[in-house]
């Protein structure tokens, strides 16, 4: 068994696959070479993106003919060495499958498909597929509670999978809730459920999305029985509110059960039809709500997979009376003159919480006022602005085609619009706290060109962004063909989905850091972190390395030394705890969210620090070094994931520890702020594109889909 990089073979391409035996660790495949593949001693190879290397080894070839290859992979070595050590981590892992081979000194590697599985889905192009993964039975490793299956994408692409066995269980289970209520502080779930062979629920569980095992909250509900309806079991759950500790923000609620063999595996409850979520959140009056110490709201909802949830946070200016009133106003007004709204083509464009105009979103629209893309279009395009905002003074030029968030006149134009242009999702065209909608119900069935506000690469966000998922998209923007790769094969958009075009902002970011002595230190956010306490988060590992850094001695030496000065900015989702820092440093400024275009601060600053931000793609392309932070690397890879190794990838030096940081950082200043060599050959696979046309590609590419 080795491990090595891919890289250096001449053709990466399909090759027509299919699985015949698997047991034991053992598995044969059957491969069909078209006329044009060239095949000569074969090798198995796995690749993963979260995983350290990848995996190769020899086959046997039980039959060999010009136009198909049977040949035998031993894999229970591979167990031993590779799937294990994730196992024992909890971790589900994801490994591609490819061969390699040589024939005539060059090297070939070859991706397994199922070709069957891919016409398949070229016959069914336009249905949206909510199920990105086919899993298949045949168990070929068992390790404890995890096991390896293989599976195959909705694309035909093979690999293998190791997952917790109760997979197999949940994929049969059918569950229905029926109805939430909370009176007072007294919450109810009522369900249904269809018994299955060898299983039983027991509980219904309660647990906070999102967070560390260390930082786990879940509570246990008891089931009671209630007799039965035809093939349902009927049953319900109750919880007292006050007796237990709720925390900001998510709530998952699962049914859980256990198998006779004594596994225990959880499964959501959910419900599909729009009948009862009309009966349970669309109700005027009905409000099923707790409400708790000084401003706080604990309450159901359904996410976009169907699956019961309760959000808990401060209540905001979106959950009251007055709002449910205006947003039946509006709808009366949008219906009366449905005509005349609909003839106007409305192109909305908007950027993060609508409160922002710095991204992707507000250069597209620049763009398009400077360049009369409203005439060239045949379209009515508005930006749309929190009136308090603080970058409402940068719309002023174009204030005839910007529309007032949440104002009666955009909730109007929002039924009426004919697509949507965004940095986000659709979800961040609407209040984004809110309870018992009637308007947000009509978001999905907006088409949405997602202009992304940074490269996908870093961090795994298919289950969020991925074709059928919460925020989808009927355009995917992407930067280069690498990404594009990217969006393909892990979020299942067909290519006729996704633009390769460039960021708009890009167009018109240049380096600008001659004479400038600024540094920009920029972390991401943390999932296990968002919206918890302000003593939680000044506990956490995260707020102790970056404050550690922060006074850290050899930080002040080292910007006194060389003149410099230290920018730090906090992703727009931390912007509430930049007060948690408190340095006393005339060379270091603490920029909270919004207070200075970053676009500015990526264009003046010499170099970049960050973690996992996609901010660097932006430093990156403008040729400036950046160093990769890391001291949280495996909790990052457990609870975000990633597309690229990160100890292997990534196109500045990757540490992980603070002394290392400064090693690196040091470097770069005596070298003059240069880009390492290894790093700059790296640009030509990173970016397609380095000119000032990434606006004009995607109006084109609007264009052409007609909308």
């Amino acid at each position: 068994m080795s491990q090595e990089k891919i890289v250096g073979f001449q053709i990466k391409e399909e090759i027509a696959a299919v699985w015949k035996t698997m047991e034991d660790g053992k598995i044969v495949y059957e491969i069909r070479p078209s006329e044009s593949q060239k095949i000569g001693e074969i090798e198995f190879l796995l690749t993963s993106e979260q995983s350290v290397g990848n995996w190769s080894q020899g086959v046997t070839i039980l039959e060999k003919r010009e136009d198909r290859i049977l040949f035998q992979v031993e894999l229970g070595q591979v167990f031993q060495e590779l799937f294990w050590q994730y196992a024992e981590k909890q971790v589900t892992m994801k490994w591609k499958t490819y061969i390699k081979t040589k024939v005539e000194g060059e090297d070939y590697l070859y991706r397994l498909t199922d070709f069957a599985v891919k016409q398949k889905m070229e016959e069914h192009e336009d249905e949206k597929l909510y199920k990105m993964d086919f899993m298949f039975g045949n168990i070929i490793g068992n390790m404890g509670e995890y096991e390896v299956v293989p599976y195959c994408t909705v694309y035909g692409r093979m690999g293998l999978k190791l997952g917790r066995k109760s997979a197999r269980y949940t994929g049969t289970i059918i569950n229905k809730v029926t109805d939430v209520s909370i009176k007072k502080e007294h919450l109810r779930i009522q369900f249904q459920y269809q018994t299955i062979e060898n299983c039983e629920p027991t509980n219904v569980l309660i647990k906070l999305r999102n967070s560390k095992e260390v930082d786990e909250m879940s509570y246990s509900l008891p089931i009671e029985n209630k007799g039965k309806k035809g093939k349902w079991n009927l049953a319900e759950a109750h919880l007292n509110l006050a007796e237990v500790k709720l925390r900001a923000l998510y709530w998952d609620t699962y049914l859980e059960y256990r198998s006779k063999e004594g596994d225990v595996f959880q499964t959501k409850l959910k419900n599909y039809s729009p009948k009862f979520v009309k009966k349970q959140f669309m109700s005027f009056w009905r409000d099923d709500t707790y409400s708790f110490g000084d401003n706080e709201i604990f309450y159901p909802y359904m996410t976009t997979t169907d699956a019961l949830a309760f959000q808990c946070r401060e209540k905001g200016e979106y959950d009251g009376l007055s709002f449910r009133i205006k947003e039946r106003i509006a709808a009366g007004v949008y219906y009366l003159f449905k005509k005349h709204w609909q003839g106007m083509k409305i192109h909305l464009v908007y950027e993060k919480f609508c409160m922002m105009a710095q991204d992707n979103g507000y250069y597209f629209f620049k763009y398009c006022m400077d360049n009369d893309m409203e005439k060239k279009m045949d379209r009515s395009i508005y930006y749309v602005m929190d009136k308090n905002s603080p970058d409402m003074d940068k719309l002023a030029p174009y204030k005839k085609n910007v529309v007032q968030f949440m104002s009666i006149r955009y909730i109007v134009y929002l039924l009426a619009s004919k697509l949507l242009i965004s940095t986000d999702t659709r979800t961040h065209a609407y209040a984004w706290r809110r309870k018992n909608s009637i308007i947000f119900q009509y978001m999905d069935s907006k088409k949405l060109v997602f202009l992304q506000h940074g490269v996908t690469a870093l961090k795994k966000v298919d289950f969020l962004y991925g074709r059928g998922k919460n925020g989808d998209c009927s355009l995917f923007v992407v930067t280069s063909d690498y990404e594009k790769n990217i969006v393909g094969e892990h979020f299942g958009y067909r290519e006729k989905e996704i633009a390769v075009s460039g960021f708009a902002r890009w167009d018109v970011l240049h380096d600008k850091s001659a004479g400038s002595n600024e540094i920009l230190l920029m972390p991401t956010w943390r999932n296990w972190l968002e919206e918890v306490g302000d003593d939680i988060f000044r506990q956490s590992d995260y707020y102790k390395n970056y404050m550690e850094l922060l006074t850290s001695q050899r930080l002040t030496d080292l910007l006194e030394k060389n003149d410099l000065k230290l920018n730090f900015y906090l992703h727009p989702k931390f912007r509430d705890y930049i007060k948690d820092f408190k340095i006393d440093s005339k060379r270091i400024r603490l920029i909270p969210f919004g207070e200075e275009p970053l676009n500015e601060l990526m264009m003046k600053c010499r170099m970049l620090v960050t973690d996992y931000s996609s901010v660097c793609w932006d430093v990156y392309y403008q040729g400036k070094p950046v160093i990769f932070y890391q001291f949280d690397l495996d909790d990052y890879y457990q609870l975000h994931g990633s597309y690229l190794n990160m100890r292997k990838d990534l196109f500045g030096p990757q540490v992980e520890t603070l002394s290392e940081l400064f090693e690196a950082w040091e470097k770069t200043v005596e070298s003059g702020f240069q880009l390492e060599p290894q790093y700059e050959a790296m640009r030509k696979s990173y970016f397609k594109y380095i000119d000032d046309d990434n606006s004009r590609r995607i109006c084109d590419a609007i264009l052409e889909k007609g909308w």
